[in-house]
């Protein structure tokens, strides 16, 4: 109801009765959409994520709401500080909170601009994209990085206790950000500074993962114990990754290169992998991440899995040998986004039908 109002009218203008229909209507098909949603149904009677992700979805699009009942105050500062946390929180919940920022950024553009334009909002969106990809993939990791690097220098260099780094860190970011808060007075800095303190503090809900597995619990999952088994938890290298744009397909074979009078499997190797000995007191270096390289990979491969290779043939009609683009793109729009996305999301509203 807030968000048609907030279109049908100005909140000083008075409301015709088919206004107040329309925005009651509107609210009472958001409050049922629910209602006869097979999705969230199924969400909410099992012991997941989904339901508690759901919700602070629903939270900080509805703050940003109230927000602009008072964007022209300095109080409404407060509800963008308030998003930032729920936000934060919302990493330790589902990575899915963050699609609410372009939604965000777009009620925030069309309050503050009064001329808007297509330019204008496809500005707004791309503003909210870099936004999700700065959170996703440069302060998320980023926080664990540098959290490494300083546990690194506590513990090896100066043989403190571990965590103690990991602390160190958390001790002087805080303190960074308070006294850049009291330092800069400008609205905008100060506010952007709340912000970014208020999603850090959001984001070290994750502690608690520190803290259960060094209580060594009998359900301890890949043991998240320090900051390095941490990042490889938040990284969900438990799980096999998957190319996303470029990579192998199922037929792919590995790539050997000569050593010697023999040939080797072509490895790409990446970082360090850490663990505490806890007799030493230190990190070693118990192997370094190594990557099997292949031949015929293809751009943006969705067949990439031998184990499934048969099932890939049957969708995208393909025959033996390595898949073409067009069996590639055969096999993305009829399973993919036809058989596992449509056919749910329809299951909502439609019935169910395959």
């Amino acid at each position: 109801t807030r968000l048609v109002r907030s279109l049908l009218k100005e909140e000083k203008e008075n409301l015709s009765v088919t206004d107040v229909i329309i925005i009651l209507g509107s609210g009472l098909v958001g409050a049922l959409a629910y209602t006869f949603s097979d999705t969230f149904w199924f969400s909410a009677v099992e012991g997941e994520v989904y339901a508690f992700s759901s919700f602070l979805t629903a939270l900080v699009f509805w703050m940003i709401l109230r927000w602009q009942d008072e964007s022209d105050t300095v109080y409404g500062d407060r509800w963008i500080i308030l998003i930032a946390y729920i936000i934060g929180l919302s990493i330790g919940v589902h990575l899915l909170n963050l699609l609410c920022i372009p939604a965000i950024v777009l009620v925030f553009y069309y309050q503050k601009y009064r001329t808007i334009s297509l330019k204008g909002a496809i500005a707004a969106i791309a503003l909210s994209g870099l936004l999700i990809v700065l959170i996703l993939f440069v302060y998320i990791p980023g926080m664990a990085d540098i959290g490494g690097w300083f546990e690194l220098l506590f513990v090896n260099a100066l043989g403190f206790p571990f965590q103690t780094g990991l602390i160190g860190f958390l001790a002087i970011t805080f303190f960074l950000l308070i006294a850049g808060i009291y330092r800069f007075k400008k609205r905008l800095i100060n506010t952007a500074l709340w912000c970014i303190l208020m999603l850090t503090v959001g984001y070290t809900t994750y502690a608690v993962i520190l803290i259960r597995a060094n209580a060594n619990t009998p359900l301890n999952e890949n043991a998240p114990d320090n900051i390095f088994a941490l990042k490889s938890y938040l990284n969900r290298e438990q799980y096999e990754s998957a190319p996303l744009l470029y990579g192998k397909t199922y037929a792919s074979e590995p790539e050997y290169v000569p050593e010697g009078d023999y040939y080797k499997v072509k490895m790409k190797t990446g970082g360090a992998v850490y663990r505490p000995n806890r007799e030493e007191g230190k990190y070693k270096v118990i192997r370094n991440k190594e990557e099997v390289c292949y031949t015929q990979n293809m751009l943006f491969s969705r067949m990439w899995n031998d184990r499934m290779a048969s099932s890939y043939k049957s969708w995208s009609e393909g025959t033996d040998g390595a898949p073409t683009q067009k069996e590639n793109l055969t096999y993305f729009f009829a399973y993919q986004l036809n058989y596992m996305y449509w056919r749910y999301f329809l299951w909502n509203f439609v019935g169910r039908q395959n």
